[in-house]
């Protein structure tokens, strides 16, 4: 610093402190050179003071909004699998599935539309028909007792007589649609089911599909063959 000699002042010169005596400038020229030495240290910590308070302005401003560490920082999200982006339906998925499944269990039993459908004078009814030939069966199991199976019978209003052989095809068509509605049924359920499994990610969703497929075939075989 001009004007400032350390065997000549040994004291050290500090901002806003006033010097001692025996340290005052013999001359008015050092006088003024202390003064602008004073002056100058006070406008350079005045910029250091400034500049440190724009530094963290700029650096505040740039974490607050784009922080270079941005991408390492955030936490990263869990990826969402396609199926739930589009059913859409994953956050509420387990409290509709208790209510999907006893829906579609009991819907079949409640509208009737799954069993099977005779004509009126289908089968023999003792309070409606009078019976004309019938044959004997052994009972089950181990051949205990028997009973009649009705061949023909007569409606008792109409005179009209009827067989087993008259109903044959609207029974072989009553197998048929029950097969194919048990079928188309079922795949309803297959995809629910899939898509369960799929969220709870125990399988994927063409493997859950598959296995429960097979049980919607054999159940539809086994509709097909009772009626």
């Amino acid at each position: 610093m001009a004007g400032y000699d350390a065997g000549e002042y040994p004291y050290p010169i500090f901002l806003g402190a006033e010097l001692p005596v025996e340290a005052e400038a013999k001359s008015d020229h050092e006088r003024e050179q202390l003064k602008q030495g004073s002056c100058v240290v006070c406008l350079a910590e005045v910029a250091m003071k400034s500049s440190r308070r724009s530094a963290k302005r700029r650096k505040i401003r740039t974490v607050s909004v784009y922080p270079d560490n941005a991408r390492d920082s955030t936490p990263r999200s869990i990826p969402v699998s396609p199926a739930r982006k589009i059913f859409g339906i994953a956050a509420c998925f387990r409290k509709i599935e208790a209510m999907f499944w006893i829906v579609y269990a009991s819907l079949p039993f409640l509208t009737g539309w799954m069993d099977y459908h005779p004509l009126v004078n289908e089968h023999y009814d003792p309070t409606r028909h009078e019976l004309i030939a019938f044959h004997m069966r052994e009972g089950w199991p181990n051949g205990l007792g028997t009973y009649k199976v009705p061949d023909s019978w007569r409606d008792a209003a109409t005179g009209e007589a009827y067989t087993v052989r008259d109903f044959s095809r609207h029974h072989q068509n009553e197998a048929k649609r029950l097969g194919l509605t048990c079928l188309a049924y079922g795949l309803v359920g297959c995809v629910f089911f899939a898509y369960g499994r799929l969220i709870r990610k125990k399988n994927t969703f063409l493997g859950a599909f598959r296995n429960a497929l097979f049980l919607t075939a054999a159940i539809s075989m086994l509709a097909f063959w009772v009626a």
